[in-house]
């Protein structure tokens, strides 16, 4: 007695999930080669300006209650603010009088970035990467407490309802800091003391991780799940590796501050912590995973 010989339908059509696990590949490898070419194009653009300075914004907010004070792009005293807004927004032209103060607000963070990448656009070299400017300062040097004395002057000068007994003893300490840096011109030992610990960097395009965010966003959307998981996923998750960027930003800026942006600071920001964020990326994802596959479940 003979038996029919069974067909093993599976050697014909792929099993769903073999074909669910293409489909999930080829989705996601077009999205990610997609996204880095629209960023590749969008680098110097406004928007991405504008993510830029958020990145080193926030940095610069967490660094100053980590250490002794963080600025964003300086202070941009010398720039005249008419001008400067003229050439980054396009309006009109202004001379101002000379001897006669410009009645303009001063310029904010987000304008002297704006101004400085203008000008660097036009003379960097191709290729050269640029971003807003962090300058950190972890323990003040003699250098950093003049800085501090003298706005604090510059303030008291402004400030009508300012104690004008109070500017000599303001003007003595000033003096003192600044005999005390002519010693220390003369004293290696002296000027070293006087550094304190600080570091200053740049929030260039590849600080942003707008790439290893792109790969989360392209396998969350390639991952099939309805699209209100996916939605929130993407909000929650994006959210939190913004988050985890400005940490690993901040972490950097101490070490940096440090180390002086030595062997261990390189090999920090392009080894260890490259590869620590991808662990992070990976592990969100796959949090999303869990939560989404048993609400589909469910």
């Amino acid at each position: 007695m003979t038996t029919p010989m069974s067909t093993d339908s599976s050697e014909d059509h792929p099993p769903a999930s073999r074909r669910g696990a293409a489909r999930f590949v080829g989705v996601f490898v077009v999205l990610v080669l997609l996204q880095l070419t629209a960023y590749r194009y969008a680098v110097d653009s406004r928007a991405n300006d504008w993510y830029l300075f958020n990145v080193a914004r926030h940095t610069t907010w967490a660094l100053d209650i980590i250490g002794h004070r963080a600025t964003l792009e300086g202070n941009g005293t010398r720039l005249n603010p008419t001008e400067v807004r003229a050439i980054i927004f396009g309006a009109a032209q202004h001379v101002p009088v000379a001897g006669v103060q410009d009645p303009a607000p001063p310029l904010s963070a987000w304008e002297r970035w704006l101004y400085r990448a203008h000008n660097l656009r036009k003379s960097a070299s191709p290729g050269q990467e640029f971003g807003p400017r962090v300058s950190f300062v972890f323990r003040p040097g003699i250098h950093h407490r003049l800085e501090d004395l003298e706005a604090s002057r510059q303030a008291m000068t402004r400030d009508d309802d300012a104690q004008p007994e109070a500017l000599p003893a303001l003007e003595g300490a000033i003096i003192d800091l600044r005999k005390e840096i002519t010693k220390g011109l003369h004293d290696p030992e002296m000027r070293k003391r006087q550094q304190g610990i600080h570091f200053s960097f740049n929030v260039v395009p590849a600080c942003g991780a707008i790439e290893v965010m792109a790969i989360f966003l392209a396998a969350v959307i390639a991952f099939p799940a309805p699209w209100r998981s996916r939605t929130w996923g993407l909000l929650a998750g994006l959210a939190i590796l913004y988050g985890v960027n400005i940490f690993r930003l901040c972490c950097l800026a101490v070490i940096g501050a440090f180390d002086s942006g030595g062997d261990w600071f390189t090999f920090i920001h392009e080894y260890v912590w490259q590869a620590i964020y991808v662990v992070f990326v990976v592990v969100v994802w796959l949090a999303w995973v869990e939560v989404a596959v048993r609400r589909r479940a469910s």
